[in-house]
């Protein structure tokens, strides 16, 4: 019986303890928090695993055969540290998956749009007939899925903290998005957020790639691309984009029209770069094409992503409170021809906001700044936008939507992260949309 140290006690922690322990392995458990929430330690206790709340001595390292880390635990931490000096080796969860679930796996990174990409892929697969689960970073922890009835095919969207500790993918297709400065509170530099991404592409059979970013078709890991994607003209086989025809704008495959534009909901252009990746990454697996073109016709989106909440006097009301980076939000408000007047603000992550307030002198006519970044955020757009700071989310709708005029779009997109003061984005969102349904009864 071998023995490993799980760091981290979260749900993806908890499903890799529970996985070992199934796999007839000894396993330390090991949280810094002081104590557990209450009702996630899993009742009954699994068997055979030594808890240890509050940290652990370095000294319990010595002995394990691996440290599998969740992924919100930085390298820095003492433990890795430990077992990096000792040559034990540390991995994740997706490692841990992949040496044993013997399965296809899409793979999807980027900084944004990684959630719709997998959510519509997923729907592709299944409405071809196909079982398909999905998880990872959105949704179900892989090692849950490992423990379930083996699927057709995997889909996973995958974090640059995920990609970290893996090395053994080998994905079926592989697709990084996009790239803009994130995490920077994590990694040491932009770049190596980008080479930590670009793992996604080692050992992958098909290779897909958003040809609009030079950040992207510049990763020396990508070596060539299957298949691109884009909002230019297609101009072979191997590229989708946006094709003019007599009858309008389509979705196309090179010279081949999958369908119109008009047929893509949602109200942006991420929305149907979105399906173009989608289409791309499932372009070897001989779907059924009706069924593709349903699944795009069907997909609203996520909650919190480009959101239509509402109209209140002919203003127009887009909750993105999942743009928590400068790059998100950029492209939340370039997805927009109406003028926008933005709220913004939050954990800046140590990003730079100039790209971000060059796109707002482009096309925003004022900003409502909240949170930690408020002074920051409003001290790069000086002499380029009005720009008001507020107390809170609520007093932030108000007066965008005094500020607003007929046909205006308040677009709630961040650029930072929500832990200053909600506890996660979704949390943001909803009280951004409670404070919209007020002005009905204001």
């Amino acid at each position: 019986m071998g023995k490993d140290l799980v760091l981290g006690l979260g749900r993806s922690g908890w499903a890799t303890v529970n996985w070992l322990v199934s796999q007839g392995r000894s396993v330390i458990a090991v949280d810094d928090r002081p104590e557990p929430a209450p009702g996630e330690v899993p009742a009954p206790h699994p068997p055979g695993v030594v808890l240890h709340w509050g940290g652990a001595s370095p000294d319990q390292v010595a002995g394990c055969d691996r440290l599998v880390a969740a992924p919100g635990v930085p390298e820095k931490h003492p433990l890795i540290q430990e077992a990096r000096r000792l040559g034990i080796e540390v991995i994740g969860d997706i490692e841990l998956f992949v040496r044993t679930v013997r399965r296809p796996i899409i793979a999807i990174t980027g900084t944004n749009g990684k959630s719709s990409v997998t959510m519509l892929t997923t729907d592709m697969l299944h409405r071809s007939g196909l079982r398909v689960r999905s998880g990872a970073n959105l949704g179900t922890p892989v090692l849950e899925l490992a423990a379930e009835p083996l699927a057709d095919f995997y889909v996973f969207e995958l974090s640059s903290f995920q990609l970290e500790r893996t090395h053994s993918l080998c994905a079926r297709a592989a697709v990084v998005l996009n790239l803009s400065q994130d995490h920077l509170d994590r990694h040491a530099s932009f770049d190596s957020y980008v080479q930590a991404k670009a793992r996604i592409y080692r050992g992958c059979k098909t290779w897909v790639a958003n040809r609009d970013d030079p950040l992207v078709m510049a990763m020396p890991e990508l070596g060539r691309s299957d298949y691109t994607f884009g909002w230019s003209p297609p101009g072979s086989d191997q590229a989708f984009g946006i094709r003019a025809t007599g009858s309008g704008p389509v979705l196309a495959r090179g010279d081949q029209s999958i369908l119109p534009l008009a047929e893509v909901p949602g109200t942006s252009r991420m929305s149907v770069l979105n399906a173009l990746a989608a289409l791309a990454l499932t372009a070897d697996l001989g779907l059924d094409s009706e069924a593709v073109r349903e699944a795009i016709r069907s997909f609203r989106g996520l909650p919190h992503r480009l959101e239509f909440v509402g109209i209140h006097h002919k203003v127009r009301f887009i909750d993105d409170s999942k743009a928590t980076n400068v790059g998100s939000a950029v492209a939340a408000i370039e997805s927009f021809d109406d003028p926008v007047i933005l709220i913004a603000g939050g954990v800046g992550k140590g990003q730079d906001f100039k790209p971000w307030a060059e796109a707002v002198a482009r096309k925003v006519r004022s900003v409502f700044l909240i949170g930690e970044s408020a002074g920051s955020m409003a001290a790069v757009l000086k002499g380029r936008c009005p720009v008001e700071r507020v107390c809170d989310l609520e007093e932030a709708v108000q007066r965008a939507f005094h500020a607003a005029q007929a046909g205006d779009l308040v677009l709630l997109a961040p650029a930072c992260a929500s832990f200053d003061q909600f506890h996660d984005y979704a949390e943001r969102g909803r009280v951004f949309q409670q404070a919209v349904r007020k002005l009905d009864h204001g």
